[in-house]
């Protein structure tokens, strides 16, 4: 009987180490795939910033950036035109006593610190030194 035993023990030993060996060369197939199932997840993740960085930039550009190039544009055409009129009022005959003139000096001041127009820097006309 003891041939018996060692009989089934052996083929118990190599049915079992066998599973063993293959089980763990299941196990290591299963992390490489694992393994190469993370990076393609961390590639296509950085794919998508990328989509998504771009698409952002895009959307910037059209929202932000080329609607101000515009309205500087306008501001530039408006603020030239408003300078060309201005240096030919100042020829005018009547530009001592042009209202549009003074109001736009009394924005001037307001901005620079109050000097009136023809002061020369002593905080108003006929103010007397001490």
């Amino acid at each position: 009987m003891t041939g018996w035993i060692e009989i089934v023990s052996i083929v118990l030993n190599l049915v079992l180490g066998g599973t063993l060996i293959v089980t763990i060369a299941t196990l290591k197939a299963t992390v490489r795939k694992a393994e190469a199932e993370a990076e393609k997840a961390k590639a296509e993740v950085e794919r998508m910033k990328t989509d998504n960085d771009r698409s952002a930039m895009t959307t910037f550009q059209e929202f932000i950036v080329e609607p101000l190039k515009v309205e500087i544009k306008r501001l530039n055409r408006n603020v030239n035109g408003l300078q060309k009129a201005i240096n030919k009022a100042n020829s005018c005959p009547h530009s001592d006593d042009c209202p549009v003139l003074d109001e736009l000096q009394k924005q001037s001041d307001d901005e620079c610190g109050g000097k009136k127009r023809g002061s020369h820097g002593n905080g108003g006309e006929g103010d007397a030194h001490d």
